[in-house]
């Protein structure tokens, strides 16, 4: 099985344990739709239905990010994506669910003193599990 990855933010908002981005030599930012809707249809030439939206990034701190999700889905491209969840809120989860979102993995590993809720309490706080359709989920 091929995991194909597209990372839509290497922008963070934690400094988590098992991730380089603090040390990233490369120029950080947030990519844009046109960059988006080529890795989709590249993803899609490679005989792919499916695609994770991070890297060494969070995928939440990109503000098109429910759209770009509704764009794949339309292609047939499910999304799933790890996050550290501190950013979601039952508006945004709605918001992706609406769009299309597949699953989303919740990490709470942090490198600095930066207090880390566990990401899992705040996924599952946040996103009313009945309100995803039935092929959407958490875990």
């Amino acid at each position: 099985m091929k995991v194909y990855q597209i990372e839509v933010s290497n922008l963070c908002n934690l400094e988590c344990s098992y991730c380089p981005h603090v040390s990233q030599q490369r120029p950080k930012g947030l990519m844009n739709r046109s960059t988006f809707e080529e890795a989709i249809q590249l993803v899609l030439r490679c005989g792919q239905d499916q695609v994770w939206l991070h890297n060494f990034g969070e995928p939440l701190l990109h503000p098109d990010l429910a759209e770009f999700i509704a764009h794949a889905s339309a292609e047939g491209v499910q999304c799933s994506f790890y996050t550290n969840g501190l950013l979601l809120t039952p508006e945004i989860a709605d918001s992706l669910a609406n769009a299309g979102l597949r699953q989303i993995r919740p990490s709470d590993r942090c490198r600095t003193g930066v207090r880390c809720q566990s990401a899992y309490t705040v996924v599952v706080s946040s996103l009313a599990l009945k309100r995803l359709p039935r092929e959407s989920s958490i875990s």
